[in-house]
């Protein structure tokens, strides 16, 4: 019982500082948590990839010309608005990954990744495995900067972190109750 409350206070997501400023920056991010272009290196630790509001099926190329398309529609408010895309990622706790298949872990990225497309922002996951490194389990998100529905940028700032992460703390949660994993 104690190791499941232990669970349910532990936050699985990671958000780290960074900025990715150029379409070129972009681009080598899509490609590093995808795996393609010229990061194949570890690419057997990609488990799978999917995204929302762009189109991953025909090539990663695509996705990257539309994440550039749609920055391309922002008319930044003033000076200094440059950053393109938003990356974090979140882990998935060693006891449900060792009882989950990629399409369980697919699912569950898809499910948790729709929350930025729910609000029109495109977002491209990725499943990452322990591979060599002997990590953990986690899933990467890019997130389109621009909303296709407003235009408007998307919020970063430290509240909407928190509530997000909580928002996607019940989410795993859910979805290990749901599969039966805890």
């Amino acid at each position: 019982m104690e190791e499941k409350k232990e669970m349910r206070d532990r936050n699985y997501l990671m958000v780290g500082k960074q900025s990715f400023d150029s379409s070129h920056e972009v681009a080598n991010l899509i490609h590093y948590v995808t795996r393609t272009g010229n990061c194949k290196k570890n690419v057997e630790d990609c488990i799978c990839y999917g995204g929302h509001g762009v189109s991953i099926s025909d090539s990663i190329e695509l996705a990257i010309e539309q994440f550039k398309g749609i920055y391309g529609a922002y008319k930044a408010p003033r000076k200094g608005c440059r950053r393109q895309a938003y990356h974090e990622q979140m882990e998935i706790p060693y006891e449900y990954a060792r009882r989950m298949s990629p399409e369980d872990m697919d699912e569950l990225a898809y499910w948790l990744s729709y929350h930025f497309w729910n609000r029109r922002y495109p977002v491209i996951y990725a499943v990452h495995g322990p591979g060599k490194s002997g990590r953990h389990f986690h899933i990467h998100f890019v997130v389109s900067m621009v909303s296709c529905r407003t235009g408007k940028k998307f919020d970063t700032s430290g509240k909407e972190n928190r509530l997000r992460m909580q928002l996607f703390n019940r989410l795993m949660e859910a979805f290990a109750e749901a599969r039966g994993l805890r």
